[in-house]
């Protein structure tokens, strides 16, 4: 007893976290196992295989009116059974309350009215024929006309054709004469472009070596007259030096001749053969270098043959670009004659088109007379074919309509299965609810009866209050909150 007055909150709180783990799991056990039956109800059913309400027998009999008399007799007793079976299940249906079933009322009601309407525009197709039932006598006639307006067309359908051809042959003609004068307009702008960097690389080439030339002729002319005035020098130098070693091997030979002797003459003497010797060193040098200068001018030379050689080769490019310049000239003749060619051409095109066009104009006025004289035929054939195809339609729509009906037959069934599975699974949980509320009065109640026994303990042993007592004076509180 006093475990279970110490642990009352602790309860308390099992019992809320029990309610709150086994309502879930029983609602989603429910839900499964009308899952599940579901299912297994809608495999069952998708293995049987249902035949039709209705069923639309085609009878063959050999006047087509009387046929599609018996195909509309037979599509008004199906738009009644339909119309009637429709009723039946707005009647159900409108007891349930459900906004999809409006849905599928006003599609079902619209399907209808397409129905009537198709039923009235067959009434009407059975009337005209009827009308025109006297006219059938005058079909091997009109079958007539038919055969020669077609002979009259495949003739004319001949000449189009051979039209067709010519057309097709001059159009070929002008493709390649376009083809041709393509490529000759590239060749032409071949040509021009190869004409520009000829002649600017020409110019550029010859600009070049002008400049190397005149560069090279006024460094050589520049270099020969300073080694000519060297040389000049030298020369005058060398002759300097003659006219001295004359004049002092004259005086030697005069002071030999005065017994001339001493010092001062030897060493004079010395001086001036190192003088002579260093003057013929320079003059061998001097000499050297004329060498050098004649070899340069012989470079010069050289170098003047190789720049004539390349001015006859700039020339040549010259003439030649001369010579692409006129056939470029040529070319632009030749061009200028085949655009007034393809004038001439597009001109005669356009007689051709014209004829064509006049030819075109007699055909359709050919074909207006044919579609005249056989209107008649053809407005009969094509209202023969809207009245089957009309007729095919309304049995197509009439076995849509059996299987829409079919198919809210069975959803508002499983609708109602369905409703009535959450009836009794809300009927089972209020059970269980009501359950639930009995156990929790009877623990109330024992709660009470725990805390008038508990409080006349107290009553008589006031003084000794304990940490049990002190719970169980919350006992109330704990009532109440129950």
């Amino acid at each position: 007893m006093n475990f279970l007055v110490a642990s009352l909150p602790e309860f308390l709180q099992f019992l809320k976290i029990m309610l709150w783990i086994s309502i879930p799991i029983f609602l989603v056990s429910t839900l499964t196992v009308v899952f599940l039956h579901y299912r297994k109800k809608r495999r069952a059913e998708s293995e049987l295989h249902l035949e039709p309400v209705f069923n639309l027998v085609t009878p063959s009999y050999p006047l087509p009116r009387e046929h599609y008399l018996q195909q509309l007799k037979q599509g008004f007793d199906q738009f009644h059974l339909l119309q009637e079976d429709f009723n039946n299940i707005k009647l159900q249906f409108s007891a349930t309350n459900n906004n999809d079933g409006e849905v599928t009322d006003r599609s079902l009601q619209e399907k209808l009215s397409k129905q009537e309407l198709k039923i009235a525009q067959l009434k009407q197709a059975v009337e005209y024929l009827q009308a025109n039932a006297g006219k059938e006598e005058d079909f091997g006639q009109h079958q007539e006309n038919i055969a020669e307006k077609e002979k009259e067309i495949a003739r004319l359908h001949a000449l189009i054709k051979s039209l067709n051809q010519e057309l097709a042959l001059s159009k070929q003609q002008y493709d390649s004469r376009s083809n041709e004068l393509n490529k000759m307009d590239q060749l032409l702008k071949e040509f021009q472009q190869s004409a520009k960097h000829a002649s600017t690389e020409a110019r550029g080439l010859h600009l070049s070596f002008q400049e190397q030339t005149e560069g090279k002729d006024k460094f050589h002319f520049e270099e020969n007259q300073r080694l000519s005035e060297q040389l000049k020098l030298m020369h005058d130098s060398f002759h300097q030096l003659e006219e001295e070693n004359i004049q002092l091997q004259n005086k030697l030979q005069q002071g030999r001749l005065e017994n001339l002797a001493g010092n001062e003459a030897e060493t004079r003497i010395a001086e001036l053969q190192n003088a002579l010797i260093r003057s013929e060193q320079e003059l061998l040098e001097w000499k050297n270098k004329k060498v050098d200068a004649d070899s340069l001018v012989e470079i010069v030379e050289e170098k003047k043959a190789q720049i004539n050689f390349l001015q006859n080769q700039l020339d040549q490019r010259i003439r030649a670009n001369r010579q692409l310049e006129q056939d470029v000239h040529d070319k632009e003749k030749q061009w200028s004659q085949s655009q007034q060619d393809l004038q001439l051409y597009e001109q005669k095109q356009q007689y051709l088109f014209e004829d064509i066009s006049n030819k075109q104009e007699e055909l359709t006025q050919l074909t207006k007379q044919l579609e005249d004289g056989s209107a008649e035929s053809r407005q009969l054939k094509e209202s023969i074919l809207m009245y089957e195809e009309k007729i095919a339609e309304v049995e197509k729509s009439h076995l849509e309509l059996n299987d829409n009906l079919g198919n809210f037959q069975e959803e508002l069934r499983r609708s109602r299965e369905v409703s009535a599975l959450l009836e009794q699974q809300l009927s089972d949980s209020r059970q269980h609810i009501n359950l639930l509320e009995n156990k929790l009065a009877e623990r109330q109640q024992l709660i009470s009866k725990m805390h008038t026994d508990l409080s006349s303990i107290l009553d008589e042993n006031p003084s000794k209050p304990t940490v049990s007592d002190f719970h169980l004076q919350s006992l109330p509180h704990l009532v109440e909150e129950v």
